[in-house]
């Protein structure tokens, strides 16, 4: 439930942009990590990121959900 702001290069996955668990800044433009960190500290945006992150954990993190592929084939 943290929201996280990152770079996004050509080897990352857009799957992180799409989540909205994150903000992704290009690689490339680096001094854009400041504007980034100032939009996640709006109350707003804070809140909509934390959402987004927490759903993301549940969804694909969570114990339950990362080890159960593992227990499927018993």
């Amino acid at each position: 439930g943290v929201p996280v702001v990152t770079t996004f290069g050509a080897l990352s996955e857009p799957y992180w942009k799409e989540t909205g668990a994150v903000v992704a800044v290009p690689a490339a433009s680096p001094e854009m990590m400041g504007g980034a960190i100032e939009q996640l500290l709006s109350e707003q945006r804070n809140g909509a990121a934390r959402s987004a992150a927490a759903a993301l954990y549940l969804a694909r993190f969570a114990p339950d959900v990362a080890l159960a592929p593992l227990f499927d084939e018993l």
